[in-house]
């Protein structure tokens, strides 16, 4: 069904280890994108966090339910290990808190750790 006037969200999911998405990573990021969303975009982007280049993929869609934007969020950010999602629409930018406490899952991230390397990244918010 077409989508007409409705926001444009983009979500943003860093990769909090600095290092660019697995292709398992990034095949879990879309599954958990379209159990959501049957029609999105996905681009691989660099984002920059205290001065370093963080791979990010930016999910954008269209919907008149921020709500249902808001539990991609927490999805992703569960799926990613990661306290919070971020997600603009427009001219507006939020950080979506996840629910997600200290596991997350190393396919994603492209590395064999299991939690953050360090606490500093562990409060590093995403997005």
């Amino acid at each position: 069904m077409p989508i007409t006037d409705a926001p444009l969200y983009t979500l943003y999911a860093g990769n909090r280890d600095f290092l660019p998405f697995s292709e398992e990573g990034r095949a879990a990021v879309i599954a958990t994108a379209s159990a959501v969303f049957p029609s999105f975009t996905l681009l691989e982007a660099t984002g920059i966090y205290e001065g370093r280049a963080l791979p990010t993929l930016l999910i954008q869609v269209a919907t008149h339910d921020r709500r249902e934007a808001e539990t991609l969020c927490v999805r992703l950010g569960q799926l990613l290990g990661q306290r919070w999602i971020g997600m603009s629409d427009a001219a507006r930018y939020s950080s979506i808190p996840t629910g997600y406490g200290t596991e997350k899952i190393a396919a994603v991230a492209g590395s064999s750790a299991t939690g953050p390397t360090n606490s500093h990244r562990s409060e590093m918010p995403r997005g």
